[in-house]
């Protein structure tokens, strides 16, 4: 049988993972408004550098998400719940206050960010495909690719393209 002391000390490195989770978050949220301006001001090296340091931090947050995991299964022996069942929710019945409000209030705020998060990622992927679209439309005006009607034939019925349409030409 695990004491209410051992029980106290797990649910308090849950409720540190689950700031560690929340910081991660508020990171991504920032990352994400970096990665945009970025695409905005078509700075190919900052986004390489915060490619760079989002590597570099995977593995800590990797061993954060180890941890909750392994906090959540211990939990979930001592409680006698099964580990799929087991949610911030319901570990907060088991424990009395400060922890049930703080391990209610780090859910509340991880939902908060989560749904943020969401958002601010949708509005990344539009940016994204919107630049791709805009790009292709304009390497397709420069290079006048993929126009069939731009194509002429002179009285020998050899074909030429029509002068004047491309902003390039690769003819010499």
């Amino acid at each position: 049988m695990i004491s209410t002391v051992q029980i106290n000390e797990k649910v308090d490195r849950l409720i540190n993972a689950l700031t560690a989770d929340k910081q991660h978050l508020q990171q991504g949220l920032i990352r994400l408004t970096e990665l945009r301006d970025y695409l905005i001001k078509n700075d190919p090296s900052s986004m390489e550098q915060m490619l760079k340091t989002i590597r570099s931090e995977s593995d800590a947050h990797l061993a954060n998400e180890y941890t909750r995991q392994t906090l959540r299964r211990e939990l979930a022996g001592v409680f006698g719940i099964e580990f799929s069942e087991l949610t911030l929710v319901r570990i907060a019945e088991f424990v009395t206050n400060p922890r049930k409000h703080q391990l209610l209030e780090k859910r509340r705020e991880l939902k908060g960010l989560a749904a943020d998060l969401k958002v601010q990622y949708q509005a990344t992927a539009m940016l994204i495909k919107e630049s791709a679209r805009l790009n292709k439309l304009l390497l397709n005006s420069l290079m006048d690719s993929g126009s069939d009607s731009n194509v002429t034939y002179n009285a020998n019925g050899y074909t030429s393209r029509e002068t004047g349409n491309a902003f390039m030409s690769f003819h010499l």
